[in-house]
């Protein structure tokens, strides 16, 4: 298996340049600050305007999702152009994991915990309280990331709880738990992972984005070795870009969903 140092140090380089920038402005424009853009933002990505009209094409478009993506401009981010300054990449994306997961069955506001490893800068936290998630929330992040989680959601009347250490993630105990992890969980050396695993074994909901490959990262290896050792879960796969018609553009992107026999 290839080294899986590299990654680390590239996230590491990154995110000294956020808090640099943080150091000299703040955080009202911390979404067009390069670094974040790369890493969280997305943009106006080729895969984020085929999930938006994949999204526009859903009978459940205007009375339940449009709302969701209003974005409130926080932090500036870069709004879509032509037809669409309403909302931005971010939202696109992250409403498009809650529809891939409620196609498959699942409401993730039916869990009353849940733990969402790596938060980007809160989008998702936001927009699910937005659409009526009402139970306790955790973001796992790193602590430069965790400062902008926690600045963002500071303009909402929301209780999730942000943190850069492992230790403080509650365990939810007897609630209906849910793990979240759009691309982070793969994005961290495989060495890592072995004490998240520990933590998220009997969550009733595990469900990760991931790239099959991440600098040298074989994830697809991984991610089979990590289903048949949590053998209390019902697995299953797809290519993120299932229903969009771009799987080709973007090979490799997964989704991993188990849950809880």
């Amino acid at each position: 298996m290839k080294t899986d140092t590299k990654p680390i140090e590239a996230w590491k380089g990154y995110f000294e340049k956020i808090k640099r920038f943080i150091d000299v402005e703040g955080y009202t424009n911390i979404l067009q600050c390069y670094e974040v853009r790369r890493a969280v933002a997305v943009g106006n990505a080729p895969h984020i305007r085929h999930k938006l009209h994949w999204m526009q094409s859903l009978p459940s478009y205007k009375n339940h999702y449009e709302k969701l993506l209003q974005d409130d401009w926080i932090g500036n981010p870069t709004r879509l152009p032509r037809n669409n300054p309403f909302t931005s990449g971010a939202r696109i994306n992250m409403l498009y994991h809650i529809i891939q997961l409620l196609n498959y069955g699942i409401n993730i506001l039916d869990y009353q915990h849940i733990f969402e490893f790596g938060g980007g800068y809160g989008c998702l936290c936001e927009m699910l309280h937005k659409a009526g998630f009402v139970g306790s929330y955790t973001i796992y992040d790193v602590p430069v990331m965790s400062g902008i989680q926690e600045w963002y959601l500071s303009h909402y009347d929301q209780q999730a709880k942000c943190t850069c250490k492992l230790e403080k993630v509650p365990d939810p105990g007897d609630k209906k738990s849910a793990f979240i992890a759009t691309m982070s969980f793969s994005e961290i050396p495989i060495s890592e992972r072995v004490r998240v695993e520990q933590m998220i074994k009997d969550y009733d909901l595990i469900f990760i984005a991931y790239a099959a490959d991440f600098v040298g990262i074989d994830n697809l290896g991984y991610f089979n070795r990590f289903r048949r050792k949590l053998k209390s879960h019902q697995w299953d796969e797809w290519d993120i870009d299932r229903d969009i018609g771009v799987t080709r553009k973007r090979k490799g992107k997964r989704y991993l969903v188990g849950v809880k026999k």
